[in-house]
């Protein structure tokens, strides 16, 4: 073992003995929740949504943004939020008082050691297409393992463990890959969908405004595609192989008056810093610039707050899909690597209904842009064949499109 290997063992272990013995001390308080999400990099999803309409609802509860940005807690600030670094004193101190630690990803967008005691609600970016096998945790049985548990409050821990999902399809299936009893998943929407439901969310930031006026002012058709994230990093635009593939869509998109805007997924992004960033981005985004009717959007966006913008979409296994049924709005599949992604990453057990129901399923560009420009023809002939499927897709995700009341029936804020 290497020294360094052994000074970042011996490190963490100190600090997590140092938290052990702060949350011994120090009570926590109903009356302070700290938010945080993306690891801390992006004031966006369902962390930032929740954090809003919890000042919003309920004014007399104390919510703090962590974040180790200086950007984003100045974000944060902006939209009326208290916001600190997570190891700054105030924020060490506000996190080991926090009745609730309450993110969108993990336990780790806020502080991976200042949690313990504290009860946890995932608020999970989204209801997943696509397989989550490879983050369900090792089961640990023998004696050492149960030993280190056990002094790690691990255990205790196990039980303080909420999940906010919509989908009650998945809740067996989402209890054992984020390790957390079946019975502390709240069936409810996710903060993110409010403003797909009943406009835009209470705060958008001045760029957000600036976004959403200049996408109306256009005039244009709105297309949107949002890919997922690839474990392999090769990703591709819509299938395309060939920059003549780009020049193709961009000259289509012309023809009928048309603006497709875009956005990598957040794993894609280097910002993010995930296993899954992409290798070919980089080449797309080259392409992408010199095609004027296609637009991208940068890595702060937060990508809900100009879903509804868009007239139809067109991605493959996000679960930006999953979000858009709720507008009721046209839907163009294209998973063009199915069989692949299938055998590397995998897909829900119920994406077959949805890939058949929820709109046209296009393998290839090439079948794409054919399908496109039906669309583009004709718009309402694409939605009027999909709308029962849709809706039946939407009861079937969505046990209720309300997000506050279930919240706040296990949060149960302080309102005087």
């Amino acid at each position: 073992m290497s020294w360094k290997i052994f000074l970042t063992f011996l490190g963490y272990h100190w600090r997590y003995h140092a938290a052990l013995i702060a949350s011994w001390l120090i009570p926590r308080s109903k009356r302070i929740w700290v938010v945080g999400g993306s690891k801390g990099l992006r004031f966006a999803d369902n962390a930032r949504h929740f954090a809003l309409e919890a000042r919003r609802n309920w004014p007399k509860q104390t919510i703090i943004w962590i974040s180790p940005s200086a950007e984003i807690r100045m974000e944060a600030i902006r939209a009326g939020i208290t916001s600190y670094h997570p190891t700054s004193l105030l924020g060490i101190w506000f996190s080991l008082r926090a009745s609730w630690h309450i993110f969108d990803t993990s336990f780790k967008d806020i502080n991976e050691f200042t949690g313990i005691g504290a009860k946890w609600l995932n608020l999970w970016h989204g209801v997943p297409l696509k397989s989550l096998d490879n983050i369900m945790p090792w089961p640990r049985t023998d004696k050492l393992s149960r030993l280190h548990d056990w002094w790690y409050r691990k255990n205790s821990q196990y039980h303080k463990k909420y999940l906010a999902y919509p989908a009650p399809a998945h809740f067996e299936y989402m209890s054992k890959v984020l390790d957390l009893p079946l019975k502390n998943i709240i069936a409810t929407n996710l903060p993110r969908n409010q403003q797909l439901l009943s406009g835009p969310c209470s705060y958008l930031s001045p760029e957000e405004l600036q976004l959403r006026q200049q996408l109306k002012k256009t005039g244009k058709i709105l297309i949107g595609y949002f890919p997922t994230w690839r474990d392999t990093g090769m990703d591709k635009f819509m299938g395309a192989t060939t920059t003549e593939d780009i020049s193709a869509l961009n000259t289509l998109l012309e023809k009928y008056n048309a603006l497709l805007i875009t956005k990598w997924h957040s794993c894609s992004y280097s910002e993010y810093q995930h296993r899954g960033i992409s290798q070919t981005a980089a080449d797309i985004d080259n392409t992408l610039e010199q095609s004027k009717n296609i637009r991208k959007l940068p890595f702060q966006c937060d990508l809900n707050t100009v879903l509804d913008c868009c007239d139809m979409l067109v991605s493959d296994y996000s679960g930006v899909l999953i979000d858009y049924i709720l507008l009721h709005r046209p839907v163009i599949q294209i998973p063009y690597d199915l069989a692949e992604y299938k055998m590397f990453t995998g897909v829900m057990p119920d994406y077959d209904l949805f890939s058949s129901a929820v709109g046209p399923l296009t393998l290839n560009f090439s079948q794409l842009l054919n399908q496109l420009e039906l669309y583009l023809q004709l718009p309402d002939a694409l939605q009027t064949a999909y709308l029962p499927t849709q809706a039946a897709l939407k009861d079937h995700y969505f046990v209720t499109t309300e997000s506050t009341t279930a919240l706040k029936n296990i949060l149960k804020p302080v309102e005087y």
